[in-house]
């Protein structure tokens, strides 16, 4: 088997993910990561509990 490299701004994949609402518009991608089997994301977002 053979493989190719596909590299995707942050920035471009966090404007796929609120196309398709999986993220919301007011969060942003800060982190990404892949572990065995699954991509992870780390999203940032402002805690509305915060003084």
């Amino acid at each position: 088997m053979k493989e190719r490299i596909i590299r995707l701004e942050l920035t471009d994949l966090e404007d796929i993910l609120k196309e398709k609402g999986s993220i919301k518009e007011e969060e942003s991608l800060n982190d990404a990561h892949i572990e065995p089997g699954e991509l992870v994301l780390r999203v940032l977002y402002e805690d509305e509990k915060a003084t």
